[in-house]
């Protein structure tokens, strides 16, 4: 196969994985997802991890959302961002160096040269040649990167003038119209 062609489908093999694989809406795994912490009856932090194929502003929704269903779940209506951070943790990696060798064979029934690499059969007067060509082309490099957010709510029943404080329905009603 042609060595261009290889490393292509390899990148786009490689993408197209990528691409089935970030972070779904779900509980903390080795994969990422939402986890919180209770600091008191109505404080919590509140984290949503993605993999290396969940962009920022996914990561950052998904924590909207966990807030929501917590301050539902706790039996409030609104919830304030106190305080928030995304970090993104940078790695590395490479797709694989290949290898591509091609053989070319000519062979000419009436000569009578005889070159270093020229092969005569007992039974003819053919002469064959043959060269071959390897080509390697290392692995191509690329950037990863793996967001997380982190925030601390207060969540209450009464709307607050903070342009920071969320009303949880709301919120969710924005993921389950896309669901």
């Amino acid at each position: 196969m042609n060595q261009k062609l290889t490393k292509y489908l390899s990148i786009i093999l490689y993408s197209i994985l990528l691409a089935g694989c970030a972070t779904n809406y779900k509980p903390e795994s080795f994969n990422g997802g939402y986890s919180e912490m209770a600091l008191s009856k109505d404080v919590y932090n509140v984290t949503f991890r993605g993999n290396g194929s969940t962009s920022e502003d996914k990561v950052y929704n998904y924590m909207l959302r966990r807030s929501a269903e917590l301050t539902l779940d706790k039996g409030y209506k609104y919830f304030t961002i106190i305080k928030e951070e995304t970090k993104a943790t940078i790695s590395f990696r490479e797709t694989p160096t290949t290898v591509s060798t091609q053989k070319n064979s000519n062979t000419n029934k009436n000569s009578s040269a005889h070159a270093h690499n020229t092969h005569r059969s007992k039974n003819s007067n053919a002469a064959s040649t043959s060269t071959s060509i390897t080509t390697v082309s290392p692995g191509t490099k690329y950037k990863v990167a793996k967001y997380a957010t982190t925030a601390k709510i207060k969540m209450r029943n009464e709307e607050s003038n903070s342009i920071r404080t969320y009303n949880a329905e709301i919120i969710l009603g924005n993921f389950l119209e896309k669901a």
